[in-house]
């Protein structure tokens, strides 16, 4: 272990921050150590600042022909059928891509554990204690302001919130394990036409209480601004959305591009679109409540429509992870880029 960590610290400091992050992920793999993997948060962190990014130019999927505004719907596709391809039909072209049996289910079990397991480190504030559940690297900037206290009422809203998930080492190489599986790394670098990287703020363990309380409608570029390429994969770990006990996600295949007028009449915040203005948007698309199975993945960008669904006949609880990805590049610096 010693060896393992002195020769990784010797490719940082020459800048082969790549090799290093390989060399413990597989060593990792074969032998789980909360050792390595805080270091992998710490490496992760790090290398993205550290490393030279070349700009994707003007080949990513963006660009492409195939991706001209289709239907006025999601598109739905099975996990054999996943490419860049497909990827920038339905996100560029349908508003939203869902991708069926895209991870086994015995893997989405594996991570219900794993975000059980870090919601109760984080309510014992695990920290202090080498946990591989709860650790705040000291490369990160900042923390959840609702998960920072010991305050018991504060902590209790864990339950019912989101963790980063750099937060909980064990379980971010096992997710980073789960994306290379399904070649996810190659998919979104054809893509973007460049290697992708992920945004600590941005990749999310969720694990959300069954709740009758109307969700505001919102488009992430309203307060990440639009300014680069990005790929958000939600991976419900539960059955949920219409037909379910759990909530899933209301969807509108916005095709046009752009970012909608926010606190207007009916919304709940500045960053969400009003009613009426969601009401004029559903004349052009038609509203998707999708129903997902654990594994199925729903991809969109920072232009997306969408909403946590709501209702009273909900019941049980939803456990998914969004992870949201941009080009190398491009990645805004307040997302807190994490190598990938």
């Amino acid at each position: 272990m010693e060896r393992t960590l002195a020769l990784a610290e010797q490719l940082t400091a020459n800048g082969q921050w790549r090799e290093a992050v390989d060399l413990l992920a597989e060593n990792n793999r074969r032998h789980r150590d909360t050792r390595l993997e805080r270091k992998l948060v710490d490496f992760r962190l790090q290398a993205h600042s550290a490393m030279d990014w070349p700009q994707g130019g003007a080949n990513w999927a963006g660009t492409w022909e195939e991706a001209r505004p289709g239907a006025p719907e999601l598109l739905v596709i099975e996990a054999g059928d996943f490419n860049a391809q497909t990827l920038a039909e339905g996100v560029l072209a349908h508003g939203a891509l869902i991708v069926r049996g895209l991870v086994d289910r015995a893997v989405t079990d594996e991570l219900i554990e794993y975000i059980d397991n870090t919601i109760e480190a984080r309510e014992r504030h695990d920290e202090a204690h080498d946990s591989p559940w709860d650790y705040t690297s000291p490369f990160m900037e900042g923390r959840p302001n609702k998960f920072a206290s010991k305050d018991e009422k504060k902590r209790a809203k864990v339950k019912k919130g989101s963790i980063w998930v750099p937060e909980s080492p064990r379980t971010m190489q096992r997710l980073i394990e789960v994306y290379e599986s399904i070649g996810l790394r190659s998919i979104l670098t054809e893509y973007f036409a460049e290697p992708p990287a992920l945004s600590v703020r941005k990749w999310v363990l969720r694990r959300i209480a069954p709740d009758s309380m109307e969700a505001g409608w919102h488009q992430d570029g309203k307060f990440m601004g639009t300014d680069y390429n990005s790929v958000n994969m939600w991976l419900p770990l539960t059955e949920c959305g219409e037909g379910a006990n759990a909530a899933g996600m209301e969807i509108l295949p916005v095709q046009s591009r752009e970012i909608f007028e926010t606190g207007g009449e009916g919304a709940a915040f500045n960053w969400t679109v009003g009613k009426p203005v969601v009401e004029e948007l559903k004349k052009r698309w038609p509203l998707a409540h999708p129903h997902f199975n654990p594994g199925d993945a729903l991809f969109f960008d920072h232009f997306n429509l969408h909403r946590t669904a709501f209702g009273e006949h909900l019941t049980e609880p939803r456990y998914a992870v969004e992870s949201w990805f941009f080009a190398s590049s491009g990645i805004p610096a307040k997302q807190m880029p994490l190598l990938f």
